[in-house]
């Protein structure tokens, strides 16, 4: 599969005063595969802006970005959105793929964010999130260096109940990418029983929110009722990642930890919670129509 550079022109059509492409994503001959895209901005003064992204579906990406330009205020790409309206400025772009489906997409979007120069760059981060939800849901094959060295934790952290807040207490180390486990220390005869896995690209923030929602005791998740019953009985800890951690990465890893651990407090056996959960439900709705209610 060679790598192919397209290239078009963001035009305000006369006859319907709406942006579009002045040659579509099929008359480009973009298929399916994964890409890289760049919106660049060139002003009548000679400056430049540009802004990266990646994406496995380039030409609903695509379609995003156009809604979003023929909105009178922003609602996602607040950065690139009053530069493509002022009609003073040329706004051009470029693709490149597909590249190979095995690529960690993250990685790839990284690279090519941290080829533009500071000055002119428009993304947020470096990073760069492997085009957000098409990649953290994708069921590629774990790429290599994906999954961790070790089942278990080095250091696990308890956590307090002060007054009506559950508090985890954590170092800052604890601000890692990578798998965590939940592990119940008072049920070690079925230590199934007693296990969560979970993912985060901060796994301090993302225990401080399990901890806030067993708080508010509003939460119907098995883990949220169990931590709000018993918050000292529980425990934290980290699987550190071999490389740098990605959603993707991320995402294979805890989907191998919930197989093999088969831990009871995920009430979602593929990882990602509610919202991988809703995406499915969706594409089954697109597919199959409605989704019947069975009568009691």
């Amino acid at each position: 599969m060679s790598v192919k550079e397209y290239a078009c022109n963001l035009t305000l059509r006369a006859e319907s005063q709406r942006f579009a492409l002045d040659e579509s994503p099929s008359g480009l001959g973009l298929g399916r595969g994964l890409y890289v895209y760049y919106w660049t901005v060139l002003s009548p003064e000679g400056g430049q802006k540009k802004l990266c992204g990646v994406s496995r579906s380039i030409k609903k990406r695509l379609s995003s970005y156009i809604t979003d330009f023929n909105r009178e205020q922003a609602m996602r790409f607040k950065a690139l959105h009053p530069l493509v309206r002022d009609l003073k400025n040329r706004v051009v772009l470029s693709i490149l793929g597909p590249y190979d489906n095995q690529m960690c997409a993250g990685q790839l979007e990284k690279e090519h964010i941290q080829r533009i120069p500071e000055e002119e760059r428009l993304n947020k981060t470096r990073g760069g999130n492997g085009g957000g939800s098409w990649d953290q849901f994708d069921d590629l094959p774990p790429s290599q260096g994906s999954f961790f060295p070790q089942e278990s934790p080095e250091k696990y952290y308890s956590f307090k109940r002060k007054g009506d807040h559950i508090a985890p207490e954590l170092t800052p180390s604890a601000k890692t990418s990578g798998v965590y486990k939940f592990k119940r220390i008072d049920k070690q005869e079925d230590e199934r029983e007693s296990q969560y896995i979970g993912m985060s690209t901060n796994v301090s923030q993302r225990t401080r929110s399990h901890a806030s929602k067993a708080s508010r005791h509003s939460d119907t998740a098995k883990l949220a009722r169990a931590l709000f019953q018993s918050p000292e009985k529980f425990r934290v800890g980290i699987i550190p990642s071999t490389k740098g951690a990605t959603p993707r990465t991320l995402r294979v890893a805890e989907r191998h930890y919930i197989e093999e651990l088969k831990p009871a407090f995920n009430s979602n056996r593929g990882g990602g919670g509610p919202t991988v959960m809703r995406k499915r439900k969706r594409e089954e709705t697109d597919s199959n129509g409605p989704v019947k209610k069975q009568p009691h």
